[in-house]
């Protein structure tokens, strides 16, 4: 590790790096999984690598944790994400593509409060085209040359490094690191290209931090001495940003550790129990394959030698007689040796078990009053809300205001005006139809409390 190499992992990062890539995985499907080999299906003492290799390439894999969090995440997007009225107009034609992309504010929204659910934080960049160094275009001039805010959506596992400090009293940010891939063509070839992209704000030294930089290192391999070495060259920059701090935000739905930015994240149980229902589904399927195909045991009978000195194989299945072999001890007789069902039934009622309890992990969220919410998401849950979800809501949605706000300095709007409403009255539960009936005890009797209208809009709400 040398202290110039800007693809250094901050302690943070190694810190979560094992989650997020456990996630990642899940999220990959069966495929990732067994790609993963003894890291989540854990090979026997006795195991052979063959066998080990057979087991591992047929195992199976009901992915319930993702299945979860796709439930959670669409619960707030059943309604587009929607600016208020009072929205400047320029941050209302803006939402319209936000990442230069295509994904209005509603598409570009639900994939940030997705992800920031599975990973318990994630990284949006106000950036800005850099097209011209000129910040003093028209906006005919700007739409002409394709100048304009471009909202960067990070992964956690793509922000290597994040460091705050306390500036004005206020906790900002002084340094940003972020890997990027894309492929560049030549001719008909790919090439994959590694970039670091780094946002920095130097300090002086009386200890005053200057206007935010950036800049972007390519990674270069070179060969010395018969070995080869890794090596990051300078590709753009160091230059100005145009504003004065670094447009980062992070939209954290976990338990952040202090002021680090290592966090407990929200499904971080149910992803472990995912895991431990693939070792099951695994189990359950070997030994199903034990029972369909036993062995076959000769108790009190010698092989019959080959030509070359080696026992001779024996044939097994319909229509074929196995005989008894000569033995020094007398007769004996042919067997299966084979799992009881006894086991399969506890094996399948494992697996039924941790299924119902990663969903029942996936519907605490929905729940009044959960017990996973930050000091943070609580406030904001007091206001906005009574679930974690309508909490996230809050959270995500107070973000997104601060994202706009940026956007206007990029767009040189003045005295901005902005406000984001993502939807909250969703059902709460999952499959909970039980409790509608109290909602008709209140809408019937010789005094109703409920009106015939507010008891049918609470119908269609369901």
């Amino acid at each position: 590790m040398s202290a110039n190499d800007p693809s250094n992992k901050s302690s943070d990062y190694l810190q979560m790096a094992p989650y997020w890539k456990m996630v990642s995985d899940i999220s990959g499907g069966v495929r990732t999984m067994r790609e993963a080999g003894i890291q989540y299906l854990p090979k026997f003492p006795a195991e052979d690598a063959d066998s080990y290799k057979r087991r591992r390439e047929n195992a199976r894999m009901t992915n319930v944790f993702s299945d979860v969090v796709e439930n959670l995440a669409r619960r707030p997007f059943q309604k587009p994400v929607m600016l208020t009225d009072t929205t400047s107009s320029e941050l209302v034609e803006f939402a319209e593509d936000v990442n230069g992309q295509g994904d209005n504010l509603h598409t570009f929204t639900a994939k940030l409060f997705q992800q920031a659910l599975i990973d318990g934080l994630t990284w949006l960049m106000v950036d800005y085209t850099r097209l011209t160094s000129n910040r003093s275009l028209s906006d005919a001039q700007a739409k002409i040359s394709s100048v304009r805010p471009l909202w960067v959506h990070y992964l956690a596992s793509e922000a290597y490094g994040v460091y705050t400090d306390r500036i004005d009293g206020l906790e900002q940010f002084v340094e940003a690191r972020f890997y990027e891939r894309s492929i560049e063509r030549n001719g008909f070839e790919e090439n994959a290209v590694e970039r670091m992209r780094v946002f920095r704000r130097p300090k002086s030294e009386d200890g005053v931090y200057g206007p935010a930089q950036w800049m972007v290192y390519r990674k270069k391999e070179a060969r010395m001495n018969a070995q080869k070495k890794t090596e990051w060259e300078v590709e753009e920059g160091p230059y100005d940003l145009g504003i004065e701090n670094i447009p980062l935000i992070g939209i954290v739905f976990g338990n952040r550790k202090g002021n680090t930015w290592a966090v407990t994240p929200p499904m971080r149980d149910a992803a472990y129990l995912q895991i431990e229902l693939y070792q099951q589904e695994n189990g359950l399927k070997n030994v199903r394959t034990q029972t369909a195909f036993p062995m076959l045991a000769a108790n009190g009978m010698s092989p019959k030698i080959g030509p070359d000195g080696a026992p001779m194989p024996i044939q097994a299945g319909p229509n074929v007689v196995l005989y008894g072999g000569e033995s020094e001890g007398g007769g004996g007789n042919w067997n299966y040796i084979e799992p009881s069902a006894t086991s399969l039934q506890f094996l399948r009622e494992d697996v039924r078990d941790t299924i119902r309890e990663i969903r029942e992990l996936g519907r605490q969220p929905l729940t009044v009053q959960s017990g996973n919410l930050t000091v943070i998401t609580t406030a904001v849950a007091a206001k906005k809300g009574n679930t974690a979800v309508q909490a996230w809501v809050g959270i995500l949605t107070h973000d997104l205001e601060n994202a706009f706000k940026i956007t206007a300095q990029w767009m040189q709007i003045r005295n901005p005006r902005v406000g984001v409403a993502i939807y909250t009255d969703f059902d709460l539960g999952i499959g909970d139809d039980e409790s509608f009936k109290y909602v008709l005890q209140l809408a019937t009797g010789d005094n109703p409390l409920l009106s015939p209208q507010a008891t049918l809009s609470e119908a269609q709400r369901r």
